[in-house]
């Protein structure tokens, strides 16, 4: 046979294995793709487990509901008025900064309305949640793909699709802009990751357009649309030092920047162009733009080869960018302010007053807990171990040479790892919320460390970037960006509560691309009969984290209601039908949204809380002792109508806060909550002891000992109820360390009467409230429970008119759903009520307070 002949075979086997190889590769790519319809399947399961809550017409949170609001007007006008004047009475507020995300959903809805025409927009708004999700999650899948490899992007939509701290926010119900504002998200990274790949001119400025004008939507959806310009910012700076990027990259990414910062720029549109080129979200573009230039332009100059030679071209850029940075901050005035906020959040400076407390007090702007019902470990489980881990070896495989595999010989790429693993677990540890100034100081003091420690593994990048290795190369540039992403949503999320949201996506990869690395280098390194126990063990865990999150999600959704069926829809059906179209409800802020769309009537403040209008709300209604400072401010604003709820006792804390002012915060306390723990017989009559706790809200001095809060508290409260039904000597049992000291107190309020007894020393100035206490619907005791009302709170708006019940000429009771305030098996109850304000003509208005107030 000719060599002619045999080689014309060889290419024919060949072809044909190259031929079943591709096929091979392409139903391996097609049983991927197949795979996410058992995950899109789990996570509706799981996202739709509240349906029966919401019966079709109920949303889950408050915000949701001014949004379904907006996005109805426009279903059915198709605009929205310039001024919506159902908020802050009686200015109103602009409508344009929040009409993209309601016009996304209206018109959306406009084509679920033509498939299923018997859907009421109401049930489209509970659906879209989980709906838009799984949309998300192909594009997720598609950006991840594009970064790693397919196994990688299925596990990681796996994991997200039953993290239970991706759950709330994307289920049904949960009408917020979070789930759209991820799709964009999403679509804007995978369109970002294909213009970093493409060598075609026409498809980088495509593909960077598109993906700018996704991260435009985001901006418009959602004010966490940082996470996005972060991360695609701090991947700027790593891909220009850390990779090679060329001028058709560099244009990819100014399009971006530039689309980025103009959709900003007109969406705040009360900045100045200054203020925002300037602003901490476009920073690291500026820095990148800089560094760019400087790499290229830097060699040119003579006088630098000898710095450049020893420190590095790298390095050397750093340096100049960081000092013409100084420059430019110094030059703006913008210095001064960073150095103080830093040395604010890096020492716990005590800002002067007046400072803003709102944010002090909003839950979901505090630090999450470790365990908790906001905790990491409940919202990830062992994902968070997994996704430290999975990043550490992201940093490895980015810093190693890629022609060695050799991990001994690596070991500045190892030490790279090890020192970033040691900065997330400190500074996981030291982002916990803890009690006490030991225990603050001591995760401080963590959290320093681990930036001490992430500037080690900085000393590592730069000792990299001197040697003559080759491991800054393009090949796995996306890297970086997925890096990038990971440190700005670990930072995030260990910042504030709401944020673990945005770890999610983060969680998933780290965690899909550890599992990835482990049998991959098992498939590589080991004997190909232990492969199959690998693989086996790594299936047995994903299995595991997917049921046991999955299980925690599941069991999460199921709890999610509304709050609005019950006394809550019975009240607003009263405010819509039973007062003027032009009335103005004061109310705390939580329940604005609700007023304006289902009471349809007028708010002073609601949840947007746009205008600082809560500290007098917080100060002249809630708090408010002084009639006339109250019934200005009642009468600046227009108001009609006041609404309390028992809501409003465990807040107090939160809105006292918000309504003090002055060092001492003289209006700041919380309300104590105590019940009937112990009877004893005493002479000629029965001891009544109330056991429960409240932390001292000013400082006492009692027998030479300063007493405050952070030292001392009421444990307890004792009364005489004698024989013929009269209550006497009421005393408070309060404790100093492990002293205790019996006080007496003055007034307590039973049964709609208040009995006042004379001062005697040792005394504390306050009322106890004694309210019922329901062991069944059948079975009470009518002096079973007790609030206490300390000196800063007792003769308070609120204490008189919901807990008191006072006749008061200036308020007229129209509505009560006649709940009883007291317990109910331990838990506090209570009704909504609804007061006419009366006005006598006299009253004055003070356009101050219509003000922004510096205090919040």
């Amino acid at each position: 046979m000719s060599e002619v002949n045999l080689e014309e075979r060889r290419k024919a086997i060949f072809s044909k294995l190259e031929d079943l190889f591709d096929k091979a590769k392409n139903k391996s790519t097609l049983l991927y793709w197949l795979g996410l319809i058992p995950i899109f399947f789990i996570a509706w399961y799981i996202r739709t487990q509240n349906l029966g809550y919401l019966a079709g017409k109920y949303l889950v949170e408050l915000d949701s509901y001014f949004f379904y609001r907006y996005a109805k007007e426009i279903f059915e006008t198709g605009t929205l008025p310039v001024i919506d004047h159902l908020r802050y009475a009686p200015l109103g507020y602009e409508t344009a900064p929040f009409k993209f995300f309601p016009q996304t959903l209206a018109y959306m809805f406009k084509i679920v309305h033509v498939i299923f025409p018997n859907m009421a927009q109401i049930e489209w708004h509970i659906y879209y949640p989980p709906v838009i999700a799984i949309i998300g999650f192909i594009f997720f899948f598609l950006f991840v793909k594009e970064i790693f490899n397919y196994r990688v992007a299925l596990l990681s939509t796996a994991f997200l699709a039953v993290i239970p701290a991706y759950i709330q926010r994307t289920s049904a119900g949960f009408a917020d802009h979070e789930a759209m504002a991820i799709l964009w998200m999403f679509l804007s990274l995978w369109l970002l990751a294909l213009m970093w790949k493409s060598k075609d001119w026409k498809f980088i400025i495509a593909l960077s357009t598109l993906s700018a004008l996704f991260a435009s939507a985001m901006v418009y959806t959602w004010g966490g649309y940082r996470y996005l310009t972060l991360s695609i910012g701090l991947f700027f700076i790593l891909a220009i030092f850390f990779s090679e990027v060329d001028n058709k990259k560099f244009a990819g990414l100014m399009i971006w920047f530039i689309i980025t910062s103009i959709t900003i720029h007109m969406y705040f549109s009360v900045r100045s162009i200054t203020e925002t080129i300037t602003n901490i979200e476009l920073a690291p573009f500026f820095f990148g733009i800089l560094a760019f230039g400087l790499i290229k332009y830097l060699p040119k100059i003579k006088q630098l080869r000898l710095v450049i030679d020893k420190l590095s071209l790298r390095i050397t850029t750093a340096l100049a960018c960081i000092a013409i940075g100084l420059i430019a901050a110094f030059a703006t005035g913008i210095l001064k302010s960073l150095i103080y906020e830093f040395l604010v959040q890096l020492f716990n400076i005590s800002l002067k007053e007046p400072t803003s407390k709102f944010y002090l007090t909003v839950s979901e702007s505090q630090k999450p807990e470790f365990y908790g019902g906001s905790g990491l470990w409940l919202n990830f489980g062992w994902l968070i171990i997994l996704s430290m881990v999975g990043m550490a070896i992201l940093i490895y495989y980015i810093l190693k040479n890629k022609d060695d595999e050799n991990f001994l010989r690596n070991k500045l790429a190892l030490a790279g790892a090890g020192l970033f693993l040691l900065f997330t677990i400190l500074f996981t540890i030291g982002s916990f919320q803890n009690s006490g100034s030991i225990g603050t100081m001591i995760t401080n003091s963590l959290v320093y460390l681990s930036f001490i420690i992430f500037a080690g593994l900085i000393f590592i990048f730069y000792k990299l970037s001197k040697s003559d290795s080759n491991i800054f190369t393009n090949e796995n540039a996306l890297f970086l960006l997925a890096l990038s992403i990971a440190i700005i949503g670990f930072l995030f999320s260990h910042n504030q509560i709401r944020m673990l949201f945005s770890f999610a996506p983060v969680a998933a990869v780290m965690s899909a691309y550890l599992i990835d690395k482990i049998y991959d280098l098992g498939k590589r390194k080991l004997n190909p009969k232990y492969t199959k126990f690998i693989a086996v063990g790594l299936l047995a865990l994903v299995i595991f984290l997917i049921f046991s999150l999955g299980s925690i999600a599941i069991q999460y959704n199921r709890g999610i209601g509304s709050m609005l069926p019950g006394p809550w829809e019975q009240s607003m059906d009263f405010i819509r039908a039973e007062t003027s179209e032009d009335s103005v409800i004061a109310h705390w802020w939580d329940y604005g949204h609700m007023t304006a769309t289902i009471g349809e009537r007028a708010s002073v403040t609601d949840g947007g809380n746009l205008r600082s209008w809560n500290h007098n709300s917080a100060r002249f209604l809630m708090t408010g002792k002084d009639k006339e400072d109250t019934m200005t401010y009642l009468n600046t604003h227009g108001v009609t109508h006041v609404l309390f709820s028992r809501e409003e006792i465990p807040k107090y804390h939160a809105f006292s806060l918000i309504g003090s002012e002055g060092a001492d915060l003289d209006r700041a306390s919380t309300i104590g909550t105590f019940s009937l723990s112990e009877q004893r017989e005493i002479r000629n009559g029965t001891l009544l002891i109330y056991g429960g706790g409240w932390p001292l809200d000013k400082d006492y001095i009692h027998e030479g000992k300063v007493l405050n809060s952070g030292n001392s508290g009421i444990i307890a409260f004792s009364l005489d109820l004698t024989s013929d039904g009269q209550l006497k000597n009421p005393r408070a049992y309060l404790v100093y360390g492990e002293q205790q000291f019996l006080l007496n107190i003055g007034c307590v309020y039973s049964n709609g009467q208040k009995l006042s007894f004379p001062r005697q020393e040792p005394y504390m100035e306050g009322c106890l409230a004694l309210v019922p206490y329901y062991n069944s619907e059948t079975e009470a005791s009518m002096v079973g429970g007790a609030f206490w009302l300390s000196e800063k709170t007792y003769d308070t708006n609120f204490v008189r008119l919901y807990i008191y019940g006072e006749n008061d000429p200036n308020f007229k009771l129209v509505y009560t759903d006649n709940t009883p305030l007291g317990y109910f098996q331990g838990n506090l109850i209570g009704p909504i009520k609804i007061w006419e304000v009366i006005y006598n003509g006299d009253e004055k208005t003070d356009p101050k307070l219509l003000e922004s107030n510096t205090y919040g």
